[in-house]
């Protein structure tokens, strides 16, 4: 059965290979509904619908306005659908900055909301951040950013410091600032009350119905994963079964404590921590932080 799915995997995964959170699994196991796979449930629009019902995540922006500034370009890996580089570009009048990103739906949504006047500056870019197209890969940038918690879908210490090696090798020189998302220390532990906890969430869809989104959680003390399940009901088909849309997803629950040692790897040093707080969902007021490196 699936492992899960992490945000920087792209190959499909077939309905019986989903292995869902109980309760979730009687939905698939239960032969009464017709449900659909999202690797991401950011890239299905019924899951983008529930989102733009909550509150949207922003608790990187303070840290990300104490370092960049007018004159700055930003690299954001793992864009998602822009939110971090359209805030600072509100703030700061930024050189050409760009957003990478290996979801198709994210970009187009980026690109979709860049105004006008912002549109030779700000570059939405479909790519993986593991393998950057060529001509960014050249590029140095005065900010490198892994905002809303982006590293936390890199499940291996290895990948990561690969990763954050990628982000090393952008900087500029020794005045490049690195941007990293993660949970404050001690957060990950506090998250053990979520295994085998089922919440149930409502929100409107564009066609004005209400949905509901049903979300199962298993938290791996051992490794610090947490694991979420995820469930949205999109109707019911001629014959009367159930339609939607299921996700699995696996988030490794990095800290300062645990990321610093693999920056050094990296050849980054934590030049400071900046504290914040989750803003909504299962999670709403754990501590958080945003650490910003810079080359060592």
């Amino acid at each position: 059965m699936s492992q899960g799915t992490s945000r920087f995997e792209r190959s499909s995964i077939a309905l019986d290979e989903v292995d869902l959170q109980p309760p979730l699994d009687k939905i698939v196991r239960s032969g009464l509904a017709r449900l659909r796979v999202s690797q991401y449930y950011f890239d299905e629009p019924l899951f983008d619908e529930y989102e733009a019902t909550t509150v949207r995540a922003t608790w990187d922006f303070p840290a990300a306005e104490q370092v960049v500034g007018d004159g700055h370009s930003v690299l954001d890996l793992g864009c998602g659908d822009g939110r971090l580089l359209l805030h600072l570009a509100g703030k700061f009048t930024l050189a050409d900055s760009v957003g990478v990103d290996i979801s198709k739906i994210a970009i187009d949504r980026f690109a979709a909301r860049v105004p006008a006047a912002q549109r030779k500056r700000l570059h939405p870019r479909l790519g993986d951040v593991f393998d950057l197209p060529a001509d960014i890969a050249e590029r140095r940038f005065d900010t490198v950013a892994f905002g809303d918690a982006t590293v936390n879908f890199v499940l291996e210490d290895d990948r990561l410091v690969e990763l954050l090696r990628t982000g090393h090798d952008r900087l500029r020189d020794g005045s490049g600032r690195m941007l990293i998302a993660v949970f404050a220390d001690g957060t990950p532990e506090r998250l053990a009350f979520l295994d085998g906890r089922t919440t149930v969430v409502p929100f409107r869809a564009s066609d004005g119905r209400t949905s509901l989104i049903w979300w199962a959680y298993a938290f791996d003390a051992e490794r610090l994963v947490l694991r979420r399940s995820a469930f949205v009901q999109e109707g019911w088909s001629d014959d009367g079964a159930v339609e939607g849309v299921v996700c699995d997803l696996r988030d490794r629950l990095w800290t300062p404590g645990s990321v610093a040692p693999l920056a050094e790897s990296a050849g980054l040093a934590v030049e400071t921590v900046v504290g914040s707080a989750v803003q909504d969902g299962a999670a709403v007021g754990m501590p958080t932080a945003v650490m910003v490196l810079k080359r060592m």
